[in-house]
């Protein structure tokens, strides 16, 4: 089985807030407003390449926001989501899946909830924190270079890794990670 794994934002789907010409088509839709698109020339080759291999979806975003997008290429037999911590399988959740992502990443749990701590006293932090499923945590910063520094000084960083992306500020154990996951996907699938 040959395997394409992509990630989503930023890669193949672009937010309303960056210009990617007319030539687009919606493909999510968040509180009845338009947020995210692609380019008729990735749909085009998204659907060509979908008939030769498996295409794998691997990204940071939670399930919930996962399943908002709809690429309009059919549905995907397999994807990874928060950042390879959870599979689906034909939309389904992969329960040993997310159990063995907890395990591999329990020695940076204490230090993930420490975070979490940190960014809650944030006086820059414009959003509450969000704990993604004992996996991740992450939150926004009206000042996300600061944001991240100090975490960055308080974390240990062996254990964890902190950074910026737009104005969000993710803390993610260092086992998850999206190159980890596709290395376990392969050895899942036997790929």
């Amino acid at each position: 089985m040959k395997l394409f794994h992509t990630d989503l934002d930023n890669t193949i789907i672009y937010s309303y807030k960056h210009s990617i010409g007319s030539e687009k088509r919606c493909v999510e839709i968040y509180r009845e407003r338009e947020v995210s698109f692609i380019t008729d020339r990735t749909y085009a080759l998204l659907k060509e390449i979908k008939k030769i291999v498996t295409v794998v979806p691997t990204t940071t975003r939670t399930v919930e926001q996962y399943r908002r997008i709809d690429l309009g290429t059919g549905p995907f037999s397999y994807a990874l989501a928060a950042n390879g911590g959870i599979l689906l399988v034909n939309g389904e959740e992969d329960a040993l899946w997310y159990q063995e992502s907890l395990a591999a990443i329990s020695e940076s749990r204490e230090e993930l909830v420490f975070g979490e701590r940190l960014l809650e006293k944030d006086k820059n932090r414009c959003m509450e924190v969000r704990d993604i499923r004992g996996l991740f945590a992450f939150t926004k910063s009206e000042k996300p270079l600061d944001s991240v520094k100090r975490l960055k000084e308080s974390l240990d960083m062996d254990k964890v890794d902190v950074f910026g992306n737009g104005v969000k500020v993710y803390i993610v154990p260092k086992k998850l990670n999206k190159g980890t996951a596709v290395q376990r996907f392969r050895e899942y699938i036997g790929a």
